[in-house]
């Protein structure tokens, strides 16, 4: 039920976020489940580090974002080219390249998010692999993949479409558990 959740998300505008917790939350108690029942507490201990990192990725994605959005709204540039916080008055402030701190501090954030994203997507890999090892049921390897997969790929944006369907793999394999 939490992957069913977890895909649905991007598809609701105003339940997004209460979606994709109750989804995240209910895929972790799976999780916590399935080594139990087994006594492999790798399924678990990875499914951890695969929500605290990808936790952590959102918070950088979403801190860089704002802080970005913040710059260019305030015209706020470094106080090393001496204007401060009032530089929107003169020059161009919604220009990218006015402040060169600004585009490496939008590039830098991205990339912390992005390394994250991978290091998450290999725990949940980790997982999912134990986790068809245990059950039997070879789906959960394959979505596992796809979500590594698509993790590194997000950076050219196919990676998004792959972990969708690395989320739709995902709930036939849970589907699938007796």
């Amino acid at each position: 039920m939490g992957s069913l959740l977890i895909l649905l998300s991007p598809f609701t505008s105003s339940a997004f976020f209460v979606l994709f917790i109750a989804g995240v939350v209910l895929l972790y108690l799976g999780l916590s489940d399935m080594s139990s029942r087994s006594g492999r507490r790798e399924i678990l201990s990875d499914g951890l580090r695969w929500l605290v990192f990808g936790v952590v990725s959102v918070l950088v994605l979403a801190f860089t974002i704002a802080l970005f959005a913040l710059s260019l709204l305030t015209g706020f540039r470094s106080p090393m080219f001496g204007l401060g916080i009032y530089s929107n008055l003169m020059g161009h402030p919604f220009s990218l390249l006015s402040d060169p701190f600004r585009l490496l501090g939008l590039i830098g954030g991205l990339a912390l998010f992005y390394v994250l994203l991978v290091i998450s997507s290999y725990y949940l890999k980790r997982s999912y692999d134990a986790l068809g090892a245990v059950t039997g049921i070879n789906t959960f390897s394959t979505a596992g993949l796809l979500f590594l997969l698509g993790g590194v790929l997000t950076v050219i944006g196919v990676g998004i479409l792959l972990i969708l369907v690395g989320w739709l793999i995902s709930v036939v394999a849970w589907a699938s558990v007796k």
